[in-house]
């Protein structure tokens, strides 16, 4: 790796847009797209000037369409910084201007630096890490993790933007996350990502192996959402995915955020339309413990008439059947059945319903764990600060 520190290189065009096919020699790569963000980019790179770690790494910051002063906080921090940073900046046209090809974009550029048994770590420029974020990451991995969801938490210094029921919904659909989480852990265990372990799957905290990157092409053009499309990506393919608590991260909580969709976006939903869903992860009670059930016994049949008789059942179209019934893994098999079958689709939790879904969410939890007679972690409180 290289010996430098401070700023290694500041191009004025963007990282590559496929995937590098040379690999580089740093073990740790960290990727911050960021866009306007000139009053919290300094905070953002100095938590990772403050890391706890042996693990040596760079950081990759991609400065896109900046309108603002980004560039000159960066330029005059850059030098002092303990750690090699390379910057790309470029205007991207405005089909290409949203985050999710920004942040596919820096993780490229992240790669090309990285080794062929490195990892990436990507993160958001409004955001800042622990100080034990890459280690807590590098442990992660070192348990067999291909893929490390982190902890991310808000911060609550944004807090006066946003109104009472904003916070209340929030922490009712974090409440709801982590008992929906606990209720699949407690009825289809996966010893890979064991509990406790939270549902979160963000580009603000995220790290992969380069190994899994060059595999799945890097992070997709899916606008929002390309973390948790890659996420499932990866779960489907086989890699392990760890849902972590102590890599750990803090995101500011606008509600005016730098680009569509995201967390910008789902706080200033829950700010002006309290009728409508919740986030996209969170389904009713009674089909989180549907599905859960069906996925056992699915699993328990797979390779047998039985999953083949199970899966006609529920797949209408014979032609995608071949699919689900010629695929080497079960997990990729139920991927592709949760595709083709309408019993399985995502159904939305609707606001308007929350509070009696997690009045039911709470009461299967606790059927469950004294039916099973594991001792659960309850869940991680996330309160509003007092006035």
């Amino acid at each position: 790796m290289p010996n430098s520190k401070g700023l290694v290189s500041w191009r004025n065009q963007a990282p590559p847009i496929e995937m590098p096919a040379q690999s580089g020699a740093l073990r740790c790569v960290v990727a911050i797209p960021a866009r306007d963000e000139a009053a919290l980019i300094a905070r953002c790179l100095n938590a990772l000037a403050e890391q706890n770690t042996r693990t040596p790494f760079a950081v990759v910051l991609f400065l896109n369409n900046c309108t603002d002063a980004t560039a000159d906080v960066v330029r005059g921090m850059a030098d002092v910084l303990p750690y090699p940073l390379y910057v790309h900046e470029a205007q991207l046209p405005p089909e290409l201007s949203d985050a999710a090809w920004a942040r596919r974009l820096a993780v490229n550029a992240a790669c090309a630096l990285a080794s062929a048994d490195g990892v990436v770590l990507s993160t958001d420029a409004d955001s800042y890490a622990a100080s034990t974020w890459i280690s807590e990451c590098e442990d992660a991995f070192a348990h067999g993790a291909d893929v490390v969801c982190g902890f991310v938490a808000p911060d609550f210094t944004d807090a006066p933007s946003l109104d009472f029921e904003s916070l209340r919904q929030g922490a009712m659909e974090y409440e709801y996350s982590q008992l929906a989480t606990e209720l699949v852990a407690l009825v289809d265990p996966d010893p890979r990502d064991p509990w406790p372990r939270h549902k979160l799957e963000t580009g603000a905290n995220l790290g992969v192996r380069t190994s899994v990157l060059r595999a799945l092409d890097g992070i997709p053009h899916i606008c929002p959402g390309e973390d948790l499309a890659f996420v499932r990506m990866a779960r489907r393919a086989g890699f392990t995915i760890r849902h972590a608590f102590r890599p750990h991260v803090t995101t500011s909580s606008r509600i005016d955020g730098r680009a569509s969709g995201g967390w910008s976006a789902d706080l200033r939903a829950r700010a002006t339309n309290t009728r409508g869903e919740c986030h996209e992860t969170l389904e009713p009670a009674a089909r989180i413990m549907r599905r859960t059930l069906l996925r056992v016994k699915m699993r328990e049949a797979y390779g047998t008439s039985a999953f083949r008789a199970h899966t006609a059942r529920m797949v209408r179209a014979n032609e995608a059947l071949g699919p689900i019934l010629d695929a080497p893994t079960f997990e990729q098999a139920w991927g592709a059945l949760e595709d083709a079958s309408s019993l399985l689709r995502q159904r939305p939790l609707m606001r308007t319903t929350l509070e009696a879904n997690l009045v039911e969410l709470r009461t299967l939890v606790e059927r469950w764990r004294a039916q099973t007679g594991q001792h659960t972690l309850a869940p991680i409180s996330i309160t509003a600060p007092n006035d």
